[in-house]
C-alpha cells in the first residue's frame, strides 16, 4: 500500500472511531435503563443502527449510513427522554460528537480521493494545509458548542445574566457549528485547480 492509500485510510479512521464511540456511548446508557423490555427494545434498535452504519460506511451507501446515524441518535435520546435523566453536559457532548462524526465523514469523502491521485509535492502540501485548517476549525467549533452553553448556564444560575441566555447560547453555538463547518468545507483543494494544469491551459 503506497503513501496515498495510507493517507486516505487514515482520513477514514476518525470517522469509524467517532461512529463506534457513538454506538458505545448509547449502549452504556441503554444498560442503565431500569425497564427490561425497554432495554431489550433499545438494544435491538442499536444493533440495527450498528449494522446499517457499518454497512453504509463500508459500501458508501448514503441511505444505510443515514439510517444508522438516525437510529443511533434515536436510541440514545429515547432512553434519556423516557427512562433516564437528561443531563445537559453529556447531552451536549453527545450532540457535538454526532456533528463531528458527520463532518469527519464529509471531510474524508472529499479529501481521501485526492490522496489516491498522483500529486506533486506542491499539491500535496496544499491539500494537507486545507485539510489541517478544516480539522482545526471543526475542533474549535466542537469545543465551543459544548463550552459556550455551559458557561452561559453557569452565568444564568449565578444570577449574572437572565435565564434567556441559555437558549440564546445554544442557538449561537448551533450557528457557530453551521458557519465554521461551511468555512471548513468550502472551498476545498482539488488537483484540477493545480498550478501546473493552469500553466498548461495558457496559450503559447
Amino acid at each position: 500500500m503506497n503513501r496515498g492509500r495510507l493517507a486516505a485510510a487514515g482520513l477514514w479512521t476518525p470517522v469509524f472511531a467517532a461512529g463506534f464511540a457513538l454506538l458505545g456511548w448509547a449502549f452504556l446508557d441503554i444498560l442503565r435503563v431500569p425497564v427490561a423490555q425497554a432495554q431489550n427494545g433499545l438494544g435491538i434498535v442499536l444493533v440495527l443502527a450498528a449494522l446499517a452504519l457499518a454497512s453504509g460506511l463500508a459500501s458508501s451507501v448514503a441511505f444505510l449510513r443515514r439510517l444508522g446515524f438516525l437510529l443511533t441518535a434515536a436510541a440514545y435520546f429515547l432512553a434519556h427522554a423516557l427512562w433516564l435523566p437528561l443531563e445537559v453536559v453529556p447531552a451536549l457532548a453527545y450532540v457535538t460528537l454526532l456533528l463531528v462524526f458527520v463532518e469527519f465523514r464529509v471531510l474524508a469523502a472529499r479529501f481521501a480521493p485526492l490522496f489516491q491521485e498522483e500529486l506533486t509535492p506542491e499539491e500535496r502540501t496544499k491539500v494537507l494545509g486545507t485539510l489541517g485548517r478544516a480539522a482545526v476549525r471543526l475542533s474549535a467549533t466542537a469545543a465551543m458548542a459544548v463550552l459556550l452553553p455551559i458557561f452561559a448556564g453557569d452565568l444564568a444560575l449565578a444570577g449574572t445574566v437572565p435565564l434567556t441566555t441559555i437558549p440564546s447560547a445554544i442557538a449561537l453555538a448551533a450557528g457557530l457549528v453551521a458557519v465554521i463547518v461551511l468555512l471548513a468545507l468550502l472551498p476545498t483543494w482539488t488537483p484540477e485547480s493545480s498550478p501546473a494544469e493552469s500553466d498548461q491551459a495558457k496559450p503559447n
